[in-house]
């Protein structure tokens, strides 16, 4: 079949055209036609090993996974004698976790995975757009902490993938919501709930006055000792993008503070999948698409990715 494969860290360049094996489908799997996929900021993390640990975790000198792709959309083409959720010609969206191998033509994955049906009308690269930011944020925002109605969240990154649907996703639960942004993706972003926004390239983030009891920072750009003063005395901090010093300010907070930190790596399931698709049907929830791109051209959509500037998500199509 036909993948996007790197056998190398670095940029871009390092991702090349290969025919690799079919992947098998074992008793409990399913073999998904992948039709749409994307490049996440996950994928530029795995390909450049930065942070450092991506090394630990996929291979101190060449790359073990060596097909990226977070998040897919695509047709079950064959099924394993034991599946019972899902049956050849469905059509599904999900995410791969960290075993990645969404930018090929044929993935295969446990039906107990990150899997759901694709809404009614809508699109594979609609679709594909959706697993990775959204359940990301569905994991810190309505997961880790207990998001209520009327409380403020100020959302950092809120034009990127995970910014896009953390702002609906605390809109769905009657947070008000307030969006870091450059003015071009603000009528965006009011669009999808946020109540106003705040351009980082006219004033730095940390010369606002206001409060929050939610600071979500998905970019990982401000800094907490900077920053501290907009939260609440009870107020959270969610770090998508945690480093080390992360996790040792939230041991500290945990310890001695009233407010919290709240760090690590998302964890995305079937059933938040699903959750994500009833949002979808009735109409809580939309992909947001910033461009799209053929799977040949996957140099060009991680470049493009690597400027920082997209709206929401960079599709890929695969077949």
């Amino acid at each position: 079949m036909k993948a996007m494969i790197y056998q190398e860290y670095g940029s871009p360049d390092v991702l090349n055209v290969a025919n690799v094996e079919e992947p098998e489908v074992g008793n409990t799997q399913i073999k998904i036609q992948v039709r749409a996929t994307s490049v996440s900021a996950a994928d530029i993390h795995m390909r450049q090993a930065d942070p450092f640990a991506v090394r630990l975790f996929n291979g101190l000198i060449t790359p073990r996974r060596q097909i990226l792709g977070t998040e897919f959309s695509g047709e079950i083409v064959a099924t394993g004698n034991q599946v019972k959720n899902f049956a050849i010609g469905d059509r599904v969206f999900g995410g791969t976790g960290t075993d990645m191998g969404a930018n090929a033509e044929f993935l295969v994955l446990d039906e107990s995975a990150a899997i759901a049906k694709i809404p009614n009308g809508m699109t594979f690269e609609q679709a594909a757009a959706i697993p990775f930011g959204a359940t990301a944020s569905l994991y810190f925002l309505h997961h880790k902490i207990e998001l209520k109605a009327g409380q403020r969240v100020l959302i950092n990154g809120a034009g990127g993938a995970l910014g896009c649907y953390g702002v609906q996703l605390a809109r769905y639960k009657g947070a008000e919501v307030i969006a870091i942004c450059r003015d071009d993706k603000r009528e965006r972003l009011l669009q999808l709930g946020a109540k106003k926004t705040w351009d980082y390239s006219k004033a730095p983030v940390s010369e606002m006055n206001e409060r929050f009891d939610v600071v979500y920072d998905t970019h990982g750009s401000l800094k907490y000792a900077e920053c501290e003063h907009l939260l609440t005395e009870k107020g959270i901090w969610i770090s998508a993008a945690g480093g080390v010093s992360d996790f040792a300010r939230m041991m500290i907070l945990k310890l001695f503070g009233k407010r919290q930190m709240v760090a690590g790596l998302a964890i995305e399931t079937q059933s938040d999948m699903n959750y994500l698709k009833r949002l979808v049907d009735i109409g809580d929830l939309v992909p947001v698409i910033d461009s799209v791109y053929d799977l040949d051209d996957l140099v060009a959509a991680h470049q493009y990715v690597e400027k920082g500037h997209k709206t929401g998500c960079v599709v890929v199509r695969v077949s």
